[in-house]
């Protein structure tokens, strides 16, 4: 949001001001962002500003994806911290947990990248013997946390 695309409905002047009026939305929902934003405390609060009261936020996180800044790579979010986030500021966590939307029920594996192979003859041929091999693969696992802002201020 803080350069401007032809695609982009608007543009944030930082990473924390929203050029939007106060309870805009009903739901905001935020996937693989959280993670590049420094200062995740202002972040959030300006997220639980633009939603409604009774609006709900949802927030995907990636737990087990190696560094990438584009164009930073600040944080890994536990279900824990994001509880204590969402507390923080002003929101009921109504879920919360980490899981991986593999399947990995046949997989011997770890938290890493995704383990789906590249595109081509060849890696979708590598993927397939380790599987039958039964090689250890990575596996995404992210941080799920859906929360409601309260229809009224508490005191």
């Amino acid at each position: 949001m803080t350069r401007s695309f032809p695609e982009l409905t608007h543009v944030s002047r930082d990473w924390y001001h929203f050029p939007l009026a106060d309870g805009t939305y009903d739901l905001i929902f935020s996937a693989s962002v959280i993670e590049h934003v420094p200062k995740i405390w202002h972040w959030i609060k300006e997220l639980v500003r633009v939603c409604k009261r009774g609006g709900r936020v949802l927030i995907i996180a990636p737990v087990s994806w190696p560094y990438h800044a584009v164009p930073v790579d600040c944080w890994r979010i536990y279900p824990e911290e994001m509880k204590a986030l969402y507390e923080e500021a002003g929101l009921a966590v109504e879920m919360n947990f980490a899981e991986t939307l593999e399947d990995v029920s046949s997989l011997r594996g770890y938290p890493g990248r995704t383990h789906q192979p590249a595109s081509g003859f060849t890696n979708k041929l590598k993927s397939a013997v380790k599987r039958i091999v039964k090689w250890a693969l990575p596996y995404a696992v992210d941080t799920v946390t859906f929360g409601v802002k309260p229809l009224a201020v508490s005191s």
